[in-house]
């Protein structure tokens, strides 16, 4: 039994039960009991990032003027693209599970998108798409809120800011756990 089990579901509830149950790791970043260990892992993985590409570029300012925001913009983008992702959820479930036809399609194509690691390619393209359109957003903050007020050019600005969202994407969604 392995120890997240163990410690979201204790043995004198459930009894000595082994079950595998598989959940994606975007489901993680819904549960605000984690946000504590999510966001620090989060500030140092965009730190070493940022300070990577600010070096490459030669842009010499602190990295505490723009370290929280980016962060916090990173970590809002990662919940937009979760949202996204549970919204197709239920516009599948509102729409597909009326018509009968489809209705198995529909429960092993919502089980590979919200369960396990996705295999098919529309199920990829759907986690792609809300990566894709996270990343976007992402860059669009920190180019117009983290970045207009330093003095740099704005292509190094433009530089920064597709860096952070190209390299900081949330592919870790696509990867499950077990419990």
């Amino acid at each position: 039994m392995n120890i997240f089990y163990s410690v979201f579901f204790p043995t004198q509830f459930w009894g000595d039960v082994n079950i595998d149950f598989p959940i994606p790791l975007w489901v993680l970043w819904v549960l605000p009991i984690l946000w504590p260990f999510i966001i620090p892992i989060l500030f140092v993985f965009y730190s070493i990032v940022l300070d990577i590409f600010m070096l490459c570029l030669k842009v010499d300012i602190p990295l505490k003027k723009i370290i929280v925001r980016v962060t916090c913009f990173g970590f809002l983008c990662d919940i937009i693209a979760i949202i996204l992702l549970i919204l197709i959820a239920a516009i599948l479930t509102i729409f597909i599970k009326s018509t009968l036809v489809f209705f198995n399609w529909y429960e092993s194509f919502l089980y590979s998108l919200v369960v396990k690691i996705p295999e098919k390619i529309f199920e990829v393209l759907i986690l792609c798409f809300a990566i894709l359109l996270s990343r976007v957003i992402n860059y669009k903050l920190n180019k117009r809120y983290t970045f207009s007020k330093l003095y740099i050019d704005d292509e190094k600005k433009k530089k920064l800011a597709l860096a952070i969202a190209i390299f900081t994407a949330p592919y870790i969604f696509f990867f499950t756990i077990t419990i």
